[in-house]
């Protein structure tokens, strides 16, 4: 375990597609004194996203660096990217906000919840065939990506109950989840 313990860490994840960023911007919108901790990934940027606000994009000789170097808390590879994110990063959050955010995917998510017992961890949901629809909308795949996303998906869809809730992210019902969150974290 690490020698920091954040307080108010709320960990959103769930697989792939399933709305993690849009309900997390969502609940940023509502609440100022929420802010997102941005995970480091050597994945492409997709059409729309934004350096520092979606993710922090960089090489994986500069994330190699910043692992060696002890920078990273969490990390893991995912879909043949790595994913991780700063301590530095996260202390500087819970000093200057009253929650800090962190969308995961459930690899990155286990690992929280161990590092940090009290995180409160919200697994989203949603029913299968919405949410391959989800994945192919994301754009080109090949049929062996798309297959291999799928069958992650329906193992991760399982470990909902390792984690304090799980929300039904429903096709046009985003107010509903976060409004489920909200009372669930007492917001």
């Amino acid at each position: 375990m690490l020698n920091f313990s954040p307080k108010n860490l709320i960990v959103i994840t769930g697989p792939s597609g399933v709305g993690k960023t849009t309900i997390a911007e969502e609940l940023m919108k509502k609440y100022k004194d929420i802010r997102r901790l941005v995970t480091y990934t050597t994945r492409k940027k997709r059409k729309g996203e934004k350096d520092g606000r979606d993710y922090n994009f960089v090489t994986e000789k500069k994330f190699k660096e910043m692992l060696n170097a002890g920078e990273l808390f969490e990390r893991a590879e995912v879909y043949e990217n790595f994913y991780g994110n700063s301590l530095k990063d996260l202390k500087k959050i819970c000093e200057k906000n009253k929650y800090c955010l962190m969308i995961l995917d459930i690899q990155g998510a286990e690992t929280i919840k161990k590092e940090f017992p009290k995180s409160i961890g919200v697994f989203l949901t949603v029913d299968f065939e919405e949410l391959a629809k989800r994945i192919k909308a994301r754009g080109k795949m090949s049929r062996k990506d798309f297959e291999t996303r799928q069958k992650i998906a329906k193992r991760e869809m399982k470990k909902a109950k390792k984690f304090d809730y799980a929300v039904e992210n429903k096709p046009g019902k985003i107010e509903e989840a976060v409004k489920k969150i909200e009372k669930l974290l007492k917001l």
